[in-house]
C-alpha cells in the first residue's frame, strides 16, 4: 500500500545541520521552522508522482482524464457528496481543499484510490476516487452543467 500526506499547514522543521536530522526541543518535539520552505507543493508533487501515476495507468487512464472524488460522511454533518476534478494531484487536492485547516490522507492498494479528510469538523471523511469515463465527463457538464474542478 502506498500513502502520502496533504496538509495546509506547515510542516517544515528545523535541521541540525552537522547530523541532517530535525532539531528536537528539551521535551523531545520536533521543531517547527520559522519559515515555510514549500511543503504544501512538495506533499502534492508526491500524489503526483508516486501514488497517482500507476492507479492512473492500470485504469488506462493519464493526468489528462478526470476522476470522481465520492464521499457519504463529508462535513460535520456527515452528509454525501461528489466532485468532479482533473485527474492530478493538484486538482484533487484542490476539490477536497475547505476553507480551515486540513490533513488529507491519500492511499492506493492494488486498483483502489481512497483520501481520508480530517479537519476541526471531520474526524475522517473518506473519499472514494474512481475514474470517470469521457461520456459521464460530457453528460455531467453539457446536460447537467456541473462544473468540474481543472
Amino acid at each position: 500500500m502506498l500513502k502520502t500526506e496533504v496538509t495546509n499547514n506547515c510542516t517544515c522543521t528545523v535541521y541540525d545541520e552537522e547530523t541532517g536530522e530535525a532539531q528536537k526541543d528539551e521535551y523531545g518535539y520536533i521543531i517547527p521552522s520559522d519559515e515555510c520552505f514549500g511543503c504544501f507543493t512538495e506533499s502534492v508533487d508526491d500524489l503526483n508522482d508516486y501514488l497517482l501515476p500507476e492507479w492512473l495507468s492500470a485504469k488506462g487512464m493519464t493526468s489528462e482524464n478526470y476522476v470522481i472524488l465520492n464521499s457519504d460522511n463529508m462535513n460535520w454533518n456527515r452528509v454525501s457528496g461528489w466532485v468532479i476534478a482533473k485527474a492530478t494531484g493538484e486538482a484533487i487536492v484542490k476539490a477536497l481543499s475547505i476553507n480551515g485547516d486540513f490533513i488529507l490522507r491519500f492511499s492506493r492498494e492494488n486498483d483502489k484510490l481512497t483520501a481520508v479528510r480530517s479537519s476541526h469538523d471531520e474526524l475522517g471523511a473518506l473519499f472514494t476516487i474512481d475514474y470517470l469515463r469521457d461520456w459521464e465527463l460530457d453528460k455531467a457538464r453539457d446536460e447537467y452543467g456541473i462544473t468540474v474542478v481543472e
